[in-house]
């Protein structure tokens, strides 16, 4: 995209189509050209991008701690925005205890961390190029320096293995955690119960 030449119309004016020959057709079978596809690729680039910049990806992950009152397993939200469009969201029930809120909220942080790659990735599979590195919010402070800070520490060994992932992918420079007040989360909503 950074060698293009934008237009302000796809097409001129004055152009005229026409059905396209037998050997014509044939030609297009061949090259395996799904022009559906292409239209929508095209139509996302024009929404997504905002003129050619590239679509900032970010991911807020939160968590509810110890919410629920029989098991006492926290819930973890998190959402994913492409640009200023909504992509996905999720909020469920985490599958173990956790011990903290800082072991909950890095949890979330793994949870919402695995969107954000999923969507760099489904982004790169429509052949669009993205900012590095992908922005992960949290409202936990001490879950977002246990991520920033690889070292294992007496209190977190009883964490799972699984869950630092999250170490990796900023080590690689791939995410970035970042803090936001929890008043700003968008995420918040997501592990609260409704009024």
């Amino acid at each position: 995209m950074t060698d293009c030449k934008p237009v302000s119309k796809l097409m001129a004016p004055s152009s005229r189509l026409k059905e396209a020959c037998k050997e014509e057709r044939h030609a297009l079978k061949e090259q395996n050209i799904n022009y559906q596809q292409e239209i929508v690729k095209i139509s996302y680039l024009q929404v997504a991008t905002r003129g050619g910049k590239l679509p900032n990806i970010q991911t807020s992950s939160d968590t509810d701690y110890a919410s629920c009152k029989d098991t006492r397993k926290s819930i973890t939200g998190y959402r994913t925005m492409v640009g200023n469009s909504f992509i996905n969201r999720k909020s469920k029930k985490q599958t173990t205890i956790s011990t903290s809120s800082c072991e909950a909220n890095y949890k979330a942080q793994f949870e919402g961390g695995k969107d954000l790659v999923w969507t760099e990735i489904l982004l790169q599979d429509l052949q669009i190029s993205v900012d590095y590195p992908l922005t992960l919010n949290g409202d936990n402070q001490g879950s977002i320096a246990l991520a920033k800070n690889p070292q294992l520490h007496e209190q977190t060994k009883i964490f799972d293995t699984i869950f630092h992932w999250i170490q990796e992918m900023m080590m690689k420079k791939k995410i970035n955690n970042t803090y936001i007040w929890t008043q700003q989360i968008p995420a918040d909503g997501l592990t609260k119960a409704l009024p």
